[in-house]
């Protein structure tokens, strides 16, 4: 479970919402500092998961393509 990207992205995304929603409501101000100080480990942990985990799902580049995008 915290090694699947999804989960990781789904937990920093609702971690956010609920850091916005403290900051709004008067008497949980302080535990937004606090959140607000171990966010960057959450950040970190999701992005290392990502990076460490993710798995890409697009086709690879051919031999004389420096980049590509699949919008086309």
């Amino acid at each position: 479970m915290l090694t699947n990207a999804s989960f990781s992205i789904i937990f920093t995304t609702a971690y956010l919402l609920i850091y916005c929603i403290f900051l709004q409501v008067q008497h949980l101000q302080g535990l937004a500092v606090g959140m607000f100080l171990f966010s960057p480990f959450v950040l970190s942990w999701m992005v290392y998961v990502i990076l460490r985990y993710g798995r890409y799902t697009g086709r690879e580049l051919s031999e004389d393509e420096e980049f590509g995008y699949e919008d086309r």
